[in-house]
């Protein structure tokens, strides 16, 4: 299989690919910041993350989690993220649950 990568800052020249791939496959529903509704279940897409080792992040400092986890409509059954579950492995090197702090935020 001919793997892309999908975020942004790593595309380079496999943008094009991205777009033919979702175009031209009807079983495929990308969601990035967006919401979709399959046999009446919303399902959201929310990939950011705090900072670690790849794509889809922000710094952990930055505002733009509080907006686009504000952007999640409260009416969302089932949430798609790159986070981990809370208490599920996601303590930083300080000891604080991230995805936890996260939630709180919102």
């Amino acid at each position: 299989m001919d793997g892309i990568r999908l975020d942004n800052p790593y595309l380079g020249n496999e943008e094009e690919k991205r777009r033919t791939l979702f175009r031209n496959n009807e079983n495929v529903i990308y969601l990035e910041n967006d919401s979709c509704e399959v046999f009446d279940i919303t399902i959201d897409g929310c990939p950011c993350t705090p900072k670690f080792c790849g794509g889809f992040q922000y710094p952990r400092q930055s505002t733009q989690p509080k907006m686009l986890w504000g952007q999640i409509p409260e009416d969302c059954d089932i949430l798609i993220s790159h986070g981990l579950p809370a208490d599920i492995f996601d303590t930083n090197s300080r000891g604080k649950l991230e995805m936890e702090n996260q939630i709180n935020n919102v």
